[in-house]
């Protein structure tokens, strides 16, 4: 069982409260940190989807880059889209604010990596930006996929 209380924080109660988080922050050398999210791509559905409760991108992070390791080829879908989303669970601040539909054809392979800034091909629309909040990270399809694992690593620094 899960509530919102006065402050609009999401409170988890019982068996809710002790499941595993699919994301998680690595700080690594220097000034850079990385958030790890693991994606069953057989979960998502065409609404944008919070990844991990207790993870977020933290207000004023630059976003750096992405990167998607294949760990199962994913099939069935078309694209894959991976957001960011405020901590009122309902505001986006870009449904492709990660990657923008990346296809199923770049994801279909186990063990491909892909690494995507401001000035690739399907990078997100707020890659090389700051955002202005915390934020969740969320993800979303177009189709139907029947199966895929993917890992989503984000960088980002903090001013």
């Amino acid at each position: 069982m899960s509530w919102f209380n006065s402050d609009s924080l999401l409170l988890k109660f019982g068996t809710e409260k002790s499941t595993s988080t699919p994301t998680g922050e690595y700080r690594t050398l220097g000034p850079k940190h990385m958030v790890e999210t693991k994606i069953s791509a057989a979960t998502l559905t065409t609404t944008d989807v919070i990844l991990g409760d207790v993870t977020l991108i933290p207000k004023s992070a630059i976003l750096e880059a992405v990167e998607i390791d294949v760990e199962v080829g994913c099939s069935g879908g078309t694209t894959v889209s991976i957001g960011l989303m405020k901590t009122d669970r309902t505001t986006t601040l870009g449904a492709t604010a990660l990657l923008n539909a990346e296809t199923t054809t770049n994801l279909q392979t186990t063990g491909k990596v892909l690494l995507y800034d401001a000035t690739t091909t399907n990078h997100g629309t707020l890659l090389g930006t700051a955002i202005t909040v915390p934020a969740h990270i969320t993800a979303k399809c177009a189709g139907t996929y029947t199966t895929g694992q993917l890992v989503v690593r984000t960088f980002y620094r903090q001013p």
